[in-house]
């Protein structure tokens, strides 16, 4: 799935692989989806910014 975008961006199927990439990454941006599986967007900002930097 990540081989058809650029290399700066990441895509996940869910709010826990989105926070397991922002940990590894540390992006300047990103957008999450408000229905996705496990943890919605919301959820896995609110995880992401909890994270040390």
């Amino acid at each position: 799935m990540d081989a058809d975008l650029p290399r700066p961006c990441r895509a996940t199927s869910d709010g826990r692989d989105a926070i397991g990439k922002a940990k590894q990454i540390k992006p300047d941006i990103a957008i999450l989806d408000i229905r996705m599986p496990l943890l919605n967007g919301l959820e896995a900002a609110a995880q992401s910014l909890q994270v040390p930097a």
